[in-house]
């Protein structure tokens, strides 16, 4: 088999732990808002430690793959490590990896019977963040896979103000929710 049809073949590896993720992150956030003023209860618990731990599993399998991904390019490519691409994907992966670390730590705030349109607002605003961050950070993670044309034609600082403005956006979005559903609630 020719060593362009093994990279192709990284490359699809490499995007299922992404597609996987991404689709479980937007599911589970859906979740949430369909229980945000609600008591949270033992099922709901349950889904968020299986939703942690295929976001942990499709991080590793992220890390591992898109290293072999540098390697069989750096292998075919001389100048590979000079696209911006490389480099803001791998931002964007240490983003989420980091933002993984703290959404571990704070979902512990998740006991049963709290209500998550009740909590104090510097909590919901660091949860919504957390939020945000993960899932403007898987959808840039797997568009970065296909934008084929951004590589080595587009600057960091370009893809980091798009970046930016998604994170405002989804910012947005998330406290208009949030508000939408307190009074939903109340």
């Amino acid at each position: 088999m020719p060593f362009s049809h093994v990279k192709s073949i990284m490359r699809f590896v490499h995007f299922l732990p992404a597609a996987y993720a991404l689709v479980s992150v937007l599911s589970f956030d859906r979740r949430v808002l369909s229980v945000y003023g609600l008591p949270i209860g033992r099922e709901f618990l349950s889904e968020l430690h299986a939703i942690k731990n295929k976001v942990k599993y499709s991080l590793i399998l992220l890390w591992l793959t898109g290293g072999a991904v540098v390697v069989m390019g750096c292998l075919t490519t001389p100048d590979y490590l000079d696209n911006q691409k490389l480099w803001f994907k791998v931002s964007a992966v240490l983003i989420l990896t980091v933002n993984g670390f703290f959404i571990h730590r704070c979902s512990d705030r998740f006991k049963e019977g709290i209500v998550l349109a009740e909590l104090d607002a510097p909590v919901v605003l660091g949860l919504n963040a957390l939020g945000v961050i993960s899932s403007v950070s898987w959808v840039w993670a797997c568009f970065l896979g296909s934008a084929r044309e951004w590589s080595f034609n587009m600057a960091f600082s370009d893809m980091a103000l798009l970046y930016g403005l998604s994170l405002c956006a989804g910012g947005c979005a998330s406290f208009y929710l949030h508000q939408r559903h307190v009074r939903k609630w109340s």
